[in-house]
C-alpha cells in the first residue's frame, strides 16, 4: 500500500486549515493539506513539505494523530495516510502547488463542504474532541 501524509492545522478557536484540491482523484472536494510519501521521506517530512507546498505554511510541532486507510469498495486509491495534529494559531495562507484554494474553516462549517475520502469522520472526531 503506497504511504500518504497530511497535517490537521487547528486554531484555539476551533478552526481547522482546509485546500480545495485542484487535481483528480479529488478534485473539487476540500482536505487537510498533504499528499505522497516520496521514497526518500518520512510520513512527517512528507506533511511538512506537502503543507508548505499547497498553503505556504511552515510548521513547528506535528504529532501523529490517525492513521487512516481507505474502505473495501471505495474508488480512493489505496493510501495509507499518516494524519498529523498542528494546534497553532491562525496564520495567513495561500492557495499553492495543486491547491484550487485555501482557508481556515470552523469545524461546524467544514462538516458541511464537499469533502475528500475520510475527511468527516475524522472532522466528527475533532467535533467531539473539542
Amino acid at each position: 500500500m503506497k504511504r500518504a501524509a497530511s497535517v490537521c492545522c487547528i486554531t484555539p478557536d476551533k478552526e481547522v486549515l482546509l485546500v480545495q484540491r485542484a487535481s483528480p482523484p479529488s478534485q473539487g472536494l476540500w482536505a487537510f493539506p498533504g499528499g505522497k510519501v516520496e521514497p526518500h521521506e518520512t510520513p512527517e517530512a512528507a506533511a511538512r513539505r506537502e503543507l508548505e507546498e499547497e498553503t505556504g505554511l511552515r510548521i513547528g510541532r506535528l504529532n501523529l494523530w490517525r492513521i487512516s486507510r481507505p474502505l473495501d469498495g471505495t474508488d480512493t486509491p489505496a493510501y495509507e495516510i499518516h494524519v498529523f495534529l498542528a494546534p497553532l494559531a491562525r496564520a495567513p495562507v495561500s492557495a499553492l502547488s495543486d491547491a484550487a484554494d485555501a482557508r481556515w474553516v470552523a469545524l461546524e462549517q467544514a462538516l458541511t463542504l464537499p469533502l475528500a475520502g475520510d475527511m468527516e469522520p475524522s472532522l466528527a472526531d475533532l467535533l467531539r474532541a473539542n
